[in-house]
């Protein structure tokens, strides 16, 4: 039989149905025959899983471009987004963050609070984004190891450098940073004399 999109949109092109000829001048008995022809076409088009779902019997599956369910949570499931999906949320491994506040999404994706701040004027540190900046005030003496503001421990990378000031007399002295760790840099006071020069010492890392 013949299909509903045998037929053209424009009206003037459509000459036959299911072979029999509606043009002008045709037999009479071919309105019956091509009436009919037409009622069995629309009908044939439609499959008993749209007419169910036309007719509010059953759900339209998932195949039809449907979700297969008749409640949130099932449809949900259909669409295979998993377990989480009862808690109202779409996991990270589905483009979603996993979560219904901003604090545990932004932990479910790796991110820190912006510009989350502790410590003081003279030992602290910032949180921006996935980067932490720290700083410490120290007074510097020879070559040694010195701590990172707040106590802060990296865990994958830091640069440290300095910024000083030769608070104890006579000549100029410099200090810089020969290396940097996770949780403590190693600084140089290239002059001699005591004190040292004070200074702070920053570092910036993940």
């Amino acid at each position: 039989m013949a299909s509903l999109f045998d037929w053209s949109p424009t009206a003037g092109s459509n000459t036959t149905v299911d072979g029999i000829n509606i043009n002008t001048g045709m037999p009479v008995q071919n309105t019956d025959n091509a009436l009919r022809s037409i009622l069995a076409i629309i009908r044939q088009s439609f499959s008993s899983t749209l007419q169910n779902f036309l007719a509010g019997v059953s759900p339209l599956a998932v195949a039809s471009g449907g979700t297969g369910a008749t409640t949130a949570a099932d449809a949900r499931t259909a669409l295979g987004l998993g377990s989480t999906a009862t808690e109202n949320t779409i996991p990270v491994a589905k483009g979603g963050t996993g979560a219904t506040d901003a604090a545990t999404a932004r932990t479910n994706l790796g991110v820190s609070a912006a510009a989350a701040v502790s410590g003081s004027g003279s030992s602290g540190k910032i949180n921006i984004g996935p980067l932490t900046l720290t700083w410490r005030d120290h007074s510097f003496s020879g070559t040694n190891n010195y701590a990172y503001g707040d106590g802060h421990t990296y865990s994958s990378w830091a640069r440290a450098w300095v910024e000083g000031d030769d608070s104890g007399g006579g000549s100029d002295r410099s200090i810089w940073v020969t290396a940097s760790g996770l949780s403590s840099a190693t600084v140089r006071n290239g002059g001699s004399g005591s004190p040292g020069p004070y200074g702070v010492l920053f570092s910036i890392g993940v």
